[in-house]
């Protein structure tokens, strides 16, 4: 079985170390060409192999490397590790190789790469890495995908599968594309590969509910589909991650069989630089693992063969076995954010990673805006309410933090929708069964301070530079929490030299005791003006002082009143209201 064709090429400029290095040089159509004394390694995100995780997860103890090319050459096989590395196998070819490589006696850390030497002029047209596996089966995978007035994404992501299909028309018999169109706005011409699933905006919950539920639960599709993959449709995503995907979920042993595969993001911003693969949730902390980690770099390939284990799989791209799905319902009706974390830690499911299973996304701090923060605040807390304990999440001080941090930053449009958060959560899960959720998001929307392009802030301050800055060393949160004490300083305390900040994960010491905070979203080409006003602030204290209080008396009724409506909230009957816009109660069982 084949497990993986070796990739020369295809994501962003900047990433050819993601996928070869050497002397020699890419050719027009694929592969690589070779003068005598050129090498290749593949010691890469793309290429090597992890024959740890092969081992654990599939029970494979080596591969066979297949070759298609023209030319001599003299393949090396190393084994890398955090020692060094070694040579474990090397062959002479011409044209073709099929060179198989034991690794059952090798410890069970590092990955195995090889390395291509040209002793004539030559080229390598294609390749792949093969193993026979002791467990085999024919997945069958939904490839869910939501969208809402991004049509030319969709319609890329459909071309990408229609041409791949093509080519291969088995890949038609082993996935098929559910596209939510959460605007209505999408038209594609009919197709058996694929079914456009139009319905009301929902937003991300409710777009890949309505996927999930079609792949799931319609009586056609029930039975027909061993896994769920949901994925965004503004990633940059090569088939052959859809191909790994299909290969590495159909030989996994019986025992990881019901495992949840997650894809690792990259950002188009610094395409060589991993964003997160797999992601930890413990009620009040969230941790992205293997965040910020240089692909390119022999070290940052080996720590990300053995990342801290992580409890759920962001939803850019997320292979569920829909077995899972029927078990444990839908997503919570949450909108956007934090469906993925509840959803993961709701399943409990193991969570596998695997190095060449990645896709590209815009970084989030491109994406950033006020509105973010009432769906942040309101999901993570219902989150760790349904799953852990209050003491672990402190909700009060949570609430306390993060609106405090928002008045340090004089950003009091993102304060006044955390205490709307806040609020509503405390309306218990009535509010989530009964909210128009097209509405909300349109007050929430409007409760947004307009931006300003960074043009114009530049002319209104022009002695400050709006040029992006390196990241910022966090500090320790107890010195983050002692800073917010200026909320209750009175104004001749602030100095009137205004400080320029990126406006997603802003750094709250650079705004202490600012008049003017100038957030910038350097990636979006906008910011906001965000100036001290007293009497506004001290309006949102009193209004958080109240909330801490409700959350000392209330919270406790609260939380047991979404455990014992949790099933109810993710159920198929729920969402099938949802798209029908009934925000009556729903009748009692």
């Amino acid at each position: 079985m084949v497990l993986y064709e070796l990739q020369f090429g295809g994501g962003p400029a900047g990433t050819r170390e993601l996928y070869w290095r050497g002397s020699a040089a890419p050719c027009m159509g694929g592969g690589l060409s070779f003068r005598a004394g050129d090498t290749a390694a593949f010691d890469t995100y793309f290429n090597l192999f992890s024959h740890e995780k092969y081992a654990h997860l599939c029970g494979i103890g080596g591969f066979t490397l297949v070759l298609h090319g023209e030319g001599r050459f003299l393949v090396r096989f190393f084994w890398a590790h955090e020692g060094g590395e070694e040579e474990i196998a090397a062959f002479a070819f011409s044209d073709e190789l099929s060179a198989p490589v034991d690794l059952s006696a090798l410890p069970q850390q590092g990955f195995v790469y090889f390395s291509l030497e040209a002793q004539t002029e030559g080229r390598i047209f294609s390749g792949y890495a093969a193993a026979q596996p002791p467990c085999l089966r024919e997945a069958r995978i939904a490839v869910v995908i939501c969208t809402y007035r991004r049509e030319r994404f969709a319609e890329a992501a459909v071309q990408r599968f229609l041409e791949a299909a093509q080519i291969e028309p088995a890949w038609g018999e082993r996935l098929h594309l559910y596209i939510c169109d959460n605007a209505g706005t999408l038209r594609l011409p009919p197709s058996p590969l694929y079914t456009l699933l139009p319905g009301r905006n929902l937003g991300g919950s409710g777009g890949f509910a309505r996927g999930m539920a079609a792949a799931a639960f319609s009586p056609d599709a029930a039975g027909g589909f061993s896994h769920i993959l949901l994925m965004d449709d503004d990633v940059l995503c090569p088939f052959e991650t859809l191909a790994r995907t299909w290969r590495l979920i159909s030989c996994l042993l019986p025992e990881h069989a019901s495992a949840t595969l997650g894809g690792g993001m990259l950002t188009l911003e610094r395409p060589a630089v991993q964003y997160e693969a797999g992601g930890y949730y413990d009620g009040f902390h969230l941790a992205s693992r293997g965040h910020g980690l240089h692909l390119a770099a022999r070290e940052a390939l080996l720590a990300n063969e053995r990342l801290p284990k992580a409890n759920f799989a962001a939803w850019w791209y997320c292979c569920m076995e829909a077995g899972s799905v029927r078990a444990h319902g839908l997503p919570m009706p949450f909108f956007i954010k934090s469906d993925d974390i509840e959803y993961g830690i709701r399943c409990g499911e193991e969570i596998i990673f695997m190095s060449g299973i990645g896709v590209w996304h815009q970084d989030f701090s491109a994406k950033y805006s006020a509105a973010l923060e009432y769906y942040i605040r309101r999901n993570e807390l219902i989150t760790s309410t349904l799953h852990f304990s209050a003491r672990v999440t402190r909700p009060k001080f949570a609430m306390l933090y993060n609106v405090y941090k928002q008045l340090t930053l004089k950003r009091y449009d993102a304060a006044e929708l955390i205490l709307r958060a806040y609020e509503d959560f405390l309306k218990g899960p009535q509010f989530l069964l009964t909210a128009d959720a097209q509405q909300l998001q349109r007050e929430v929307a409007a409760a947004c301070a307009p931006a300003l392009s960074l043009a114009k802030i530049g002319e209104r301050f022009p002695q400050l530079s709006l040029v992006q800055p390196p990241p910022a060393k966090r500090l320790p949160l107890p010195l983050r929490a002692l800073l917010l004490i200026e909320n209750f300083l009175p104004s001749f305390c602030f100095k009137k030299q205004p400080a320029a900040l990126p406006e997603h994960d802003t750094p709250v010491a650079k705004a202490f005791l600012r008049r003017t905070a100038v957030l910038c979203s350097y990636g979006a080409g906008t910011g906001h003006i965000c100036t001290l006003d007293t009497k506004r602030r001290a309006k949102l204290r009193r209004r958080a002082c109240k909330l801490f209080f409700a959350l000392l008396f209330r919270y406790k009724k609260v939380k047991k009143a979404y455990l014992a409506q949790a099933g109810e909230l993710c159920s198929a009957a729920q969402w099938r209201r949802a798209e029908e816009g009934k925000t009556d109660a729903p009748p009692k069982r």
